[in-house]
């Protein structure tokens, strides 16, 4: 789903997707989870994601972190489609952050 996501906004952004291509984009996923907390009368989650850019053109690298969180509460018991389509939502902006990222740009045009 992630991969779909990131070549969907960065063909959007101008960038041009060739597998056959020198230059080499890794994206790394380090953390990508839900912690949710039950209680008595509601419930909190806690969305996480870590993940690392990585570009290679010709002798050139470019290395970057990304991180996000995402707070939620709600009453009674978690709703899992609800938890599921919030992580979602904060991937979406995680990529939109990548492929808006002006070091990543130029690094991409120069």
């Amino acid at each position: 789903v992630y991969k779909r996501q990131l070549s969907k906004a960065l063909k959007t952004n101008g960038v041009n997707i060739n597998a056959s291509s020198q230059n080499q984009m890794a994206l790394h996923i380090h953390q990508l989870e839900v912690i949710v907390k039950q209680q008595t009368l509601k419930y909190r989650s806690e969305g996480i994601i870590e993940l690392e850019v990585k570009l290679n053109k010709g002798k050139r690298s470019f290395n970057k972190y990304y991180n996000g969180s995402q707070n939620s509460e709600g009453p009674l018991i978690f709703d899992k489609a609800k938890v599921e389509g919030q992580l979602n939502t904060l991937l979406e902006q995680m990529i939109s952050r990548i492929v808006n990222d002006v070091e990543l740009q130029e690094f991409l045009q120069g």
